[in-house]
């Protein structure tokens, strides 16, 4: 799962992230395991768009 937030606000945690999915009536096994905070996602110069395959390579540590 992947969520940006704007600067300045607070940070998600699991048990919140969770308690979300859980109150949406959210498939257990469709809930999160971890949640990785990060400063900014990889992004393309031209278009912005976040570039999932180096977001892969990045922070699934399975992609070789």
């Amino acid at each position: 799962m992947v969520v940006e937030q704007p600067p300045g606000t607070g940070f998600l945690t699991l048990d919140a992230v969770t308690a979300f999915l859980r109150a949406e009536d959210a498939a257990v096994h469709r809930l999160p395991e971890r949640l990785e905070p990060v400063d900014a996602l990889p992004r393309d110069e031209a278009l912005r768009k976040v570039l999932t395959y180096k977001r892969r390579e990045r922070y699934s540590g399975t992609v070789k």
